[in-house]
């Protein structure tokens, strides 16, 4: 068959330049090369030859109207077969073999408007079936290039353009879908900016069809492209088919990935003031009516426009406004995403502040009402938020205040306190809501006009809230539950942060008990609410969305063990068979590491907070309890359950990460060699690390690896609190775990360190303030992203904290590594982690409450502390000096001045000082408080000489008060009572006069 056809062309080919042919001969041998192609799987090359031998033939043939009707099939046909290889193959040299043979064409004089249309159709068939898209792009303007050097009319190249658009169907049914599911974002919700009563739009994603997704916007794409290099682009965007095609590209660019090539096309097409003005009538009346995805574009708008464009936007929504049509939560949020522009027009706040003024006590349990009320008030907080406050503004605002308290007074039941929310409507939930962050604003907004009886609403409304979300979370909350909590923690944010701040402790217009009350009973009140809905959801598996667990991660910034217990009342309880913990804290450890258990299941942000609870947790597990219990105490079960569920899933993970050991050699040694590295290079290899040294881990796995480093931290945090003459037991206890191996756990770790773990802040100006080292500074959980950067700054924290907190441990591991290895993290650790530790430990000695009467003095610079304790007028000194790369070298403890002590004793209290420091993780602090305690132990019952009256002697610095008098008692040096002696010629007591006795 194939030679058949290959026969067929050749001759096809010689005879299409003969002249022998008459014109129905020559069409009768292209319609039988063409029956030869439908039953034949022919070669690209075939086809190509096809094109070229149909063109042969309307070049010869241009002058015989019978044959040119005859051959349109054949054309067609020809170019649909060459079509379809270019674009599935996706080759440049396909498209470039359609764009020659397309020119060929527009070369003859044949009417060629039914051939064009032929290639747009085709196109557009091609993409509505296939995802998998060709080189559209390159064959349009190929294509569009040679439409321009042929001078094909601009309205030959409308209708080309035209016949791209897929059909009014596809749109509507592809509209129908979007503009009902698409909403902003959650995130837009939550924040107040997206006003919905429907919340199971808020989570559907775009339900794009098929035939509408990639295929459609590259088809847009391509289009737009192409007029871009067309000279008579300026008269097709006065049609309306064009326009349409804009509006659809938007849309598309908005609710899908951004094309950076259609955003500068838009840009520029937004220029023109005519065109400009048609597409934001049409993008505002959608969003004030129809919302959904058309906010999307209204946003999208405001982001490409200039000045003039916003200005229109405003100008139409004021005349909305003034038509006197109901407040609608379509309208209510265009008013929201305009609210940064519209300053200037005050008959917006008017307009808003009569909507809400006009709910009086009449119409309160109207829920229509109700919820005019509560967009309207959503709106000005949006709008007032983002201006300067005027007194008509006040006036609005507290009128506004005062009938919310009234409503409270007068109707309780439409406030949702202390009570189920499950069974109360979305729009009852969306009032409360809308009240509460209305209430968030006020809070420094004029405080002295705030009476007494608001602030205790205010305070009592946050509770009541809370305890409302906690009684509903024992079953499955709504998302519209969710975002009164949210609303709720920001408001409990607002309060704590005002009330606690100076500035409302030295408010003399502000109730004198004020602070005082939130401090000891509504802000425990509502920590404790917020911790049970915390778990509550955790045990529940509801993944709680990232915005919710950021209010609450400010909210329970200054949460109590004593509030985190209490929540516990209301949880499951969990006891470890042999824990000598007690039961509270069992049940609060097991339900606070359930997202570490399981991972997967929570996201990063939430597994961030649980880390920052479990903080507060630790430092209080072992204070309650009897040293004789403490000596049996072992890491906590919850922390070794979590350890060994993700430690198997780190280490298949962490096998690809060994290349980074070698490379750290590598950069180590270039980095001594140059100290102060460019900012430019530094940045590069720290992108080089990443890409070259770590691989691509998906959400899950990078989940996985934070829960256990989030639990090691805890885990290593854990024994800075068990007290020291515990603390080793404990550790050693660990170390026997093959879980809870440190050597493994070390070995593991210094994989995912950075080569170099310094990083650039924008927010400060000078490079030296620029740059943070990772191993000083802890992550901003509410704004950092679960990526390998925070993976990588997690292993940081807790290398250092390894070091810090078990050196012994640490001292052991590197003792133990081969030279070149123990080169390494010699190298790494003095450069970047010694310098932080060092300064961390001197300033904790310096700020230590536990000093105990002596005088410490803290040098940075040497590394040293200075300890001084004086008794009387015995007068001791000590450094305690820190080695350039510790904890991995020995802390070294010398003598200043000593007195009253012999030689020997004094260096076995300094040899058990070292001991302490060097082999039971002794701080400094520790190995201070032991060397006052032997000091202390050594003058106990010593009283002043009673001839010098020094308890040591001025001479030698060294003697006591020994000798005793037998009658009184008292004691004196045995230089004084000689010299008493020699000048008194008598060996009677100074004091009493009684014979000094001596045996």
């Amino acid at each position: 068959m194939h030679s058949a056809l290959n026969k067929e062309l050749t001759f096809g080919t010689e005879m299409a330049s003969s002249p022998l042919l008459s014109g129905n001969q020559a069409l009768c041998l292209l319609q039988s090369i063409k029956e030869q192609f439908l039953l034949t799987d022919c070669s690209n090359d075939s086809v190509l030859a096809f094109n070229h031998l149909v063109m042969d033939a309307v070049k010869n043939y241009e002058e015989d109207a019978d044959f040119l009707v005859g051959v349109e099939d054949c054309l067609i046909f020809a170019l649909k077969s060459l079509l379809q290889r270019s674009l599935e193959n996706s080759e440049h040299t396909d498209t470039a073999n359609v764009a020659e043979v397309v020119d060929r064409f527009l070369q003859t004089t044949v009417a060629h408007k039914k051939y064009l249309l032929a290639i747009s159709n085709e196109i557009q068939d091609f993409l509505l079936c296939h995802l998998e898209t060709g080189n559209i792009i390159d064959l349009v303007s190929n294509l569009m290039l040679s439409f321009s050097e042929r001078n094909v009319s601009a309205s030959c190249i409308q209708d080309w353009l035209s016949a791209l658009i897929p059909n009014e169907r596809v749109f509507e049914d592809w509209h129908s879908s979007i503009g009902s599911n698409c909403w902003m974002t959650l995130d837009s919700i939550l924040d107040g900016n997206c006003l919905t009563f429907d919340v199971d739009k808020a989570n559907a994603e775009p339900n794009i069809p098929s035939e509408c997704d990639y295929g459609l916007l590259t088809i847009l794409n391509a289009i737009i492209v192409g007029i871009k290099a067309f000279p008579l682009a300026g008269q097709i965007t006065l049609s309306s088919n064009f326009q349409k095609l804009f509006m659809e590209s938007v849309f598309l660019n908005t609710i899908g990935s951004c094309n950076h090539e259609l955003l500068d096309v838009h840009r520029n097409l937004m220029q023109n003031t005519d065109f400009a003005s048609v597409m934001c009538k049409t993008v505002f009346e959608n969003s004030v009516t129809t919302g959904g995805g058309w906010y999307r574009c209204l946003t999208y708008f405001l982001e490409i426009s200039d000045s003039n464009t916003t200005d229109l936007f405003c100008e139409m929504l004021v005349s909305k406004l003034t038509q006197g049509c109901m407040l609608t939560p379509e309208l209510a949020t265009t008013i929201n995403l305009l609210s940064e522009k519209i300053s200037k027009h005050l008959s917006i706040t008017e307009w808003l502040g009569e909507v809400a003024l006009e709910n009086d006590l009449t119409y309160l349990q109207d829920v229509e009402k109700n919820c005019s009320m509560a967009l309207a008030i959503s709106c000005l907080v949006k709008i007032l938020s983002g201006q300067e406050s005027t007194d008509q503004s006040k006036e609005v605002v507290f009128s506004i205040l005062q009938l919310i308290v009234q409503w409270k007074a007068s109707y309780p039941d439409s406030f949702l306190f202390d009570c189920n929310l499950s069974e109360h409507t979305n729009k009852q939930l969306f009032y409360n809501t809308a009240i509460a962050r209305f209430i968030m604003y006020t809070v420094s907004f004029n405080v002295s006009a705030i009476h007494n009886d608001m602030w205790d609403f205010y305070q009592c409304s946050t509770v009541s809230w809370l305890e409302s979300v906690s009684s509903t979370c024992e079953t499955s909350p709504s998302t519209h539950t969710l975002i009164l909590l949210n609303a709720a923690s920001k408001l409990m944010n607002a309060l704590s942060t005002f009330l606690t701040s100076q500035t409302a402790i030295e408010d003399p217009t502000l109730p004198s008990s004020l602070t005082n009350e939130w401090k000891e009973f509504f802000e425990p009140a509502a920590h404790v609410n917020l911790c049970t809905i915390f778990m509550l959801l955790n045990s529940s598996e509801i993944c709680i969305h990232d915005n919710i667990i950021h209010s609450m991660f400010a909210s329970l910034s200054r949460v109590s063990i004593d509030s985190l217990l209490s929540a516990t009342s209301r949880l499951k309880p969990y006891l470890y068979p042999g824990s000598s913990l007690p039961d509270s804290f069992q049940t609060l450890l097991y339900h606070l590491c359930t997202v570490f258990r399981k991972p997967v299941k929570y996201s990063g942000a939430t597994q961030a907070l649980s880390f920052r609870l479990l903080n507060t947790v630790i430092q209080h597990m072992f204070v309650s309890e009897d040293d004789d219990k403490i000596a049996e105490f072992k890491l906590p079960d919850s922390f070794h359950d979590v350890l060994k569920e993700t430690s198997n899933k780190t280490l298949n993970m962490l096998a690809v990460f060994k290349n980074q050991q070698t490379r750290r050699h590598t950069v180590t040694q270039m980095h001594e060699e140059d100290s102060e590295a460019e900012e430019d290079e530094l940045q590069d290899q720290e992108a080089t690390t990443a890409e070259t040294c770590f691989p691509d881990l998906d959400i899950t796995e990078f989940l996985s690896l934070s829960a256990y480093l989030f639990t090691w931290r805890l885990a290593v945090k854990s024994t800075n609190h068990v007290k020291a003459d515990h603390r080793s037991n404990y550790i050693t206890s660990m170390n026997k775990d093959p879980v809870t191996n440190l050597d493994s756990l070390l070995t593991k770790l210094w994989y995912l360190l950075p080569d170099v773990p310094l990083v650039y802040s924008d927010s400060s100006t000078d490079m030296t303030e620029k740059r943070i080292n990772l191993f000083e500074t802890e992550p901003d959980f509410t704004t950092t992203a679960f990526d390998l950067n925070l993976i990588q700054h997690l292993a940081c924290l807790l290398y250092k904290d390894i070091l810090s907190s078990m050196p012994v441990l640490i001292r052991s591991w590197y003792n133990d590594l081969s030279k070149l290895n123990r080169a390494n993290v010699d190298s790494y650790t003095s450069r970047y982690v010694s310098p932080v530790i060092c300064k961390a430990e001197l300033q904790t000695v310096s700020l230590s409450k536990h000093q105990q009467d002596i005088a410490v003095r803290a040098r940075l610079a040497t590394r040293e502390v200075v300890a001084r304790y004086e008794v009387s007028d015995a007068d001791f000194e000590i450094t305690v000096q820190l080695a350039a790369n510790h904890p991995l070298s020995p802390v070294q403890v010398n003598t200043v001045k000593r007195v009253g002590v012999a030689a020997s004793q004094w260096r076995y209290w300094i040899l058990q000082m070292t001991m302490l420091l060097l082999h039971q993780n002794g701080s400094i602090i520790d190995a201070l408080l032991l060397w006052k305690q032997k000091v202390d132990k050594r003058l106990d019952g010593l009283e002043e000489c009673m001839i010098c009256f020094s308890v040591v002697h001025g001479s030698n610095a060294q003697s006591l008060p020994k000798l005793e008098c037998k009658t009184c008692h008292k004691k004196y040096h045995a230089e004084c009572l000689y010299k008493w002696f020699d000048t008194s010629n008598q060996s009677t007591c100074p004091l009493c006069r009684a014979p000094m006795m001596f045996r």
